[in-house]
């Protein structure tokens, strides 16, 4: 009689959220920088595009097959690779592999390529609503990006559409860096310090309601400062008062806002 032994053995791996978001984070931070004017040139984002852009996102996609986590994969997956294909095409515009190749180069292809990233993206945002709020604010931001890198790339409203994807790209770094963080902090530290889900939406929208109010009196600052009570001391001509009605407003907003949403973080 022939004996048979079984082992199984668990493999354990992290999740790797975290990693693909800071990649993410820093090259929309670089990249946006040279889209808005602050910096000039590609030759410097492409480090930043190869192994944070796109090799941070790819060891992300790897582990969450492992994790059987269709959506985060192919998400993490398919940036990977634009951002490898997108530090080619720079390579490529700058002459690196010929001037014969870089002379031949139509940027309408690149505007095909973006038309298609807009669609994937596009559909991912639907399946990014079963995930965090932080995560599902970052696909409604790479759907304008997508979408005005598309447009520039056409020639259509060129000044407008390269804003658009600009201010989008920073907005993506920002979101990013938060979500990372969440990540990290609420995963290491077993209780969350920086909330992903509802409360996180909740204040989005009463910071909304509270710029809207202050849009509507037309509340300025002399200059940039912190959020909140303290940006009071730089508030232009006057209008302090309307600027505390605006702040109430948002306060107010987000625990209504949070009350029926909810107050409690997905847990993973």
């Amino acid at each position: 009689m022939e004996n048979t032994n079984e082992r199984n053995v668990k493999v354990l791996v992290a999740d790797p959220s975290a990693l693909g978001l800071f990649g993410l984070a820093i090259i929309t931070l670089v990249a946006s920088s040279q889209k808005l004017g602050l910096t000039s040139g590609v030759s410097l984002v492409l480090p930043w595009a190869i192994f944070l852009g796109a090799s941070a996102q790819l060891v992300a996609c790897i582990n969450d097959f492992k994790h059987n986590n269709v959506f985060g994969a192919t998400a993490f997956g398919a940036y990977a690779f634009f951002w490898y294909a997108m530090g080619f095409s720079w390579m490529i515009q700058n002459g690196v592999f010929g001037e014969k190749l870089a002379a031949s180069v139509d940027t309408t292809q690149l505007g095909v390529a973006f038309l298609g990233y807009l669609i994937f993206t596009l559909f991912m945002t639907v399946g990014a609503l079963e995930t965090n709020k932080v995560l599902f604010l970052i696909f409604v931001c790479i759907d304008f990006l997508f979408l005005g890198l598309s447009l520039s790339s056409f020639g259509i409203a060129t000044e407008l559409t390269h804003g658009i994807a600009a201010w989008s790209e920073l907005i993506i770094s920002i979101l990013s860096f938060y979500g990372c963080a969440g990540n990290v902090l609420n995963s290491h530290l077993k209780r969350v310090i920086l909330p992903l889900g509802k409360p996180f939406l909740g204040a989005c929208l009463g910071a909304a309601v509270g710029g809207a109010v202050m849009a509507l009196f037309k509340v300025g600052a002399v200059a940039l400062g912190v959020s909140g009570l303290p940006l009071a001391l730089l508030i232009a001509d006057g209008k302090i008062l309307p600027f505390l009605v605006g702040v109430l407003a948002s306060y107010v907003a987000g625990f209504f806002f949070t009350s029926i949403l909810g107050f409690e973080d997905p847990t993973e």
